[in-house]
């Protein structure tokens, strides 16, 4: 009996932390959602065993990258000009780019949940 409420704590901190992963995709709709709405659910969770190491390591990926798109797209606009006051067209491309590979993360990290595999290890770890 005992048994069965710690696989079902375990499955439910699972769920979590994919729900966690998932909210990155609100990206698609609201620009830095794929910080925001992580990181709220880290705060309202990390209580939890899971989100809180895994967690760690979700919204590092997200801040690092988050971070480097905003480097390349302040970095095109000097570097290809102001264009009379308009956005170059690369930076909606490399935001489109952007969104795709988070949309590639998303998937990985929730099959290496599934799999009870150890998340994308290569990163470093912000928080």
């Amino acid at each position: 009996m005992v048994l069965a409420e710690e696989n079902n704590a375990a499955n439910d901190d699972f769920h979590k932390l994919k729900l966690m992963n998932f909210s990155i995709l609100s990206v698609l709709l609201i620009p830095f959602g794929n910080i925001i709405f992580p990181t709220i659910f880290f705060l309202l969770h990390k209580s939890n065993r899971h989100v809180n190491s895994l967690g760690r390591r979700i919204l590092s990926i997200q801040i690092l990258s988050t971070f480097l798109l905003s480097a390349m797209a302040i970095g095109l606009f000097f570097i290809i000009g102001r264009g009379g006051g308009a956005i170059p067209l690369p930076v909606p491309i490399i935001y489109f780019m952007y969104t795709t590979v988070n949309i590639i993360i998303v998937i990985h990290t929730s099959m290496a949940i599934d799999k009870n595999k150890q998340i994308l290890k290569f990163f470093p770890n912000l928080i």
